[in-house]
């Protein structure tokens, strides 16, 4: 019997050290369960978001890689809906999947624009990454559209019946920064700028516009050398992308030396005024001779190989297209290709 009473109270015993543990255990869950509750609903959280100010910074430049993948988050747009500084006025940004609620942020006169009704903007923006809209108002310099499920991974060009391609990295940051560098440059017109710009003109300056921004967020110059690259590459592979051929104009930026003195430059402007001389002096006559060169080293459908065809630009066009031809063909490969097509050019590499 003596056994028996020993078992029945070691029993007893284990029985109550399992429900006082389960009792332990759930009154530590509670606490836990109380406090996660305290933290997730705070006391203080207003019953309504605080109103939006259209006076904000521009975007914070050491922000600026995180922007893009917040951007692709599908839990969360945060360039959707954000103001940002253009000089003393505003842009909004919008993505087109949220567009309705985007245009209700602008002044209710804007909202009425038969130009600013989200229908039109579609179909503006078509199949395109992004695109800007100026708008004459007081405080409000324009918007910027983009589409994120549009944006080119990759740039493809056919070169000699072969296809090259390069990966592209951030690339609808750098496109939305693209957009908002018109908006900058508009702002200048008239004072820095011409009243008058060109097409061309608006389309390189904006990329002059990333150069700077690029070199404010603290970043490698990878991402501007990747929009050289991309402009190069685009231009060889259709010639209707001559008007956003910026590469002429990027390539006096691309050193180090530049790139450092756009990182400590921290107005746009001050930046533009510094540089705006090492920029080509291109005419029209220039350009429609550049495009004619390129047509006749490009194009598919050229049957007669000329390699003295325009002589005269021939160095200039492979001093501009040498670094991309390197980066997808190979340094080798591409010296060879390059001689064949220019024969006045002596390639050094």
């Amino acid at each position: 019997m003596h056994w028996m009473s020993h078992l029945l109270t070691g029993l007893i015993e284990k029985t109550v050290v399992h429900y006082f543990n389960a009792f332990s255990l759930f009154f530590m869950l509670l606490l836990v369960s109380n406090a996660g509750g305290a933290s997730e609903f705070p006391s203080h959280t207003p019953s309504t978001p605080p109103v939006q100010t259209l006076l904000v910074r521009h975007i914070v430049p050491q922000q600026a890689p995180d922007l893009y993948h917040l951007a692709n988050d599908k839990q969360q747009d945060f360039l959707h809906g954000r103001w940002v500084a253009v000089k003393h006025q505003q842009a909004l940004l919008c993505a087109v999947q949220q567009l309705n609620d985007c245009i209700s942020q602008l002044p209710f006169s804007l909202q009425q624009l038969a130009s600013l009704q989200p229908d039109v903007i579609k179909n503006q923006l078509g199949m395109k990454t992004a695109m800007v809209l100026s708008i004459n108002h007081e405080n409000v310099a324009g918007i910027v559209v983009y589409s994120d499920h549009q944006h080119n991974a990759v740039q493809t060009a056919t070169v000699a019946n072969e296809v090259y391609k390069l990966e592209l990295k951030q690339q609808l940051l750098l496109s939305i920064w693209h957009e908002l560098g018109h908006l900058h440059n508009i702002s200048m017109q008239g004072s820095l700028l011409s009243d008058t710009l060109t097409q061309y003109e608006h389309e390189w300056l904006a990329d002059i516009y990333v150069y700077w921004l690029v070199a404010q967020s603290q970043v490698e110059m990878k991402l501007i050398w990747q929009q050289f690259h991309r402009r190069n590459l685009a231009v060889m592979d259709n010639r209707r992308n001559l008007q956003h051929w910026s590469s002429p104009y990027l390539l006096p930026l691309l050193n180090e030396q530049t790139f450092m003195l756009a990182k400590s430059t921290h107005e746009y402007s001050r930046f533009l005024q510094l540089v705006l001389a090492d920029m080509p002096k291109w005419q029209q006559k220039d350009i429609d001779e550049m495009a004619s060169l390129l047509k006749q080293t490009f194009d598919s459908g050229v049957t007669q190989h000329l390699p003295h065809y325009l002589f005269w630009r021939q160095a200039e066009l492979s001093d501009i297209l040498q670094p991309t031809l390197q980066i997808v063909m190979g340094e080798e490969y591409a010296k060879a290709w390059l001689s064949t097509q220019f024969v006045e050019v002596n390639l050094v590499f």
